[in-house]
């Protein structure tokens, strides 16, 4: 794991935290994120988001946080089938493979994190969060 964290969790975890990010310092409330991630968290990601929200805000705000992160999200199951995909991907940080693992076996459409680069060769298409925005705001609603 970066010592900050994977990237992709802490887009949920600034969402959840409506904390601003990025060079324009947008802010991304929880119904923009849900829109975004489309309602999809992997579950190893929900103990990073609740350490994240804990150092930044204490235990109760941390559990208050992921009670509202799985009211709103989709749980993408890591389970020995996710952790074998992701050891196939081989790439230098495991819990990104995971995480891609995870959304290949949720058949999510897209992967959304601050760090892009971080996913190479995914199976599932990786976007900013402003690019993801831009995407869901061109893409027809069913």
């Amino acid at each position: 794991m970066k010592a900050d964290g994977p990237r992709a969790v802490h887009c949920l975890a600034d969402a959840a935290a409506c904390r601003a990010r990025g060079p324009q310092r947008k802010r991304y409330p929880l119904s923009t994120a849900t829109a975004v991630l489309l309602k999809v968290v992997p579950a190893h990601g929900l103990t990073t988001i609740f350490y994240v929200l804990e150092k930044a805000r204490g235990p109760g705000f941390a559990r208050q946080g992921v009670e509202q992160l799985i009211s709103v999200f989709s749980v993408a199951k890591v389970d020995e089938a996710v952790v074998r995909r992701a050891l196939v991907l081989a790439w230098p940080d495991f819990e990104d493979a995971v995480c891609a693992a995870a959304a290949e076996a949720s058949r999510c459409q897209v992967i959304v994190s601050r760090d892009p680069e971080g996913f190479p060769d995914s199976p599932i298409p990786i976007m900013d969060a402003g690019t993801a925005l831009a995407w869901l705001a061109d893409s027809p609603r069913s």
